[in-house]
């Protein structure tokens, strides 16, 4: 069974992804402020991945 609270990135729009991006840049440095390297360095791999996806979108 699918849970519908959860979209993986190909399922958002472009405008939703680079808004994830900017969400997720601030959570970055939140992680930095508050000293958790290893919070900070998963929430950068999601930030890649999701830039992967609008690269994607944008050759099409």
């Amino acid at each position: 069974m699918k849970d519908s609270n959860y979209k993986s990135y190909s399922d958002l729009t472009l405008d939703e992804l680079e808004q994830l991006v900017q969400d997720l840049e601030l959570m970055s440095m939140k992680a930095l402020k508050q000293r958790k390297k290893s919070l900070r360095i998963t929430i950068l791999k999601s930030v890649k991945e999701a830039i992967k996806e609008i690269e994607k979108r944008l050759k099409k």
